[in-house]
């Protein structure tokens, strides 16, 4: 299991004031240009296909899954959905991320939530895993320039003192979602078909597929 330290603490040090370029309504929308709607399933893919592909979730400890970016721009990852206290997902809004994945059998008791978690093992980053609440949970999504989004990680401290949601590369290559307080992971939100009890489209057992 990977150490924790407090977040918060880590915040006072490394955050970002993070601006926006939110909508007059803020609304956010999918790839297409439809409001994003909680409760319904998405796909995250980057902003520019070259820099890879979809979302999904891989661990070698198995529980917690850490979550990653697939390095095939054809791959759009597993499926997620958003949690919100609204009607519809609104920038700078905390919400709840979580895979969409019946066949979560490697760690059944895990909650599919995103969460942040300290890894000594990873140049003391601060990763993106699972086993979040199922309440609201800091992330939050914010507009930038051409139509493009970042997911955004902000304290309970201070709703406008957030990191970006970015990429650790480790060592073996793979890309780990992690905050920083510099270049975030650009991304639209695609929406999912309707799953298939296909095994390879619901848990990525290898970073490099």
């Amino acid at each position: 299991m990977k150490a924790t330290i407090s977040i918060t603490t880590i915040f006072l040090v490394v955050a970002l004031a993070a601006p926006s370029l939110a909508r007059p309504d803020n609304h956010v929308e999918d790839s297409v240009g439809r409001l994003l709607r909680p409760g319904q399933t998405y796909h995250i893919v980057p902003a520019n296909p070259e820099t890879g592909g979809g979302i999904f979730s891989n661990s070698e400890e198995i529980c917690p899954l850490d979550i990653f970016q697939s390095n095939n721009p054809l791959d759009l990852g597993l499926p997620i959905k958003f949690k919100s206290e609204l009607w519809f997902v609104k920038e700078m809004n905390s919400i709840t991320i979580e895979f969409e994945a019946p066949n979560w059998f490697l760690c059944p008791k895990e909650s599919k939530g995103w969460r942040v978690v300290y890894s000594e093992e990873f140049k003391k980053s601060l990763i993106i895993s699972t086993g979040g609440s199922s309440n609201p949970s800091g992330f939050q999504i914010h507009r930038v320039d051409g139509g493009a989004y970042k997911i955004v990680y902000c304290t309970n401290i201070s709703t406008t003192t957030c990191m970006n949601v970015g990429i650790f590369t480790d060592i073996s290559g793979a890309r780990r979602l992690a905050l920083t307080s510099d270049k975030a992971l650009l991304v639209k939100f695609q929406k999912a078909a309707t799953p298939k009890a296909d095994l390879k489209t619901k848990l990525r057992m290898f970073p490099f597929y």
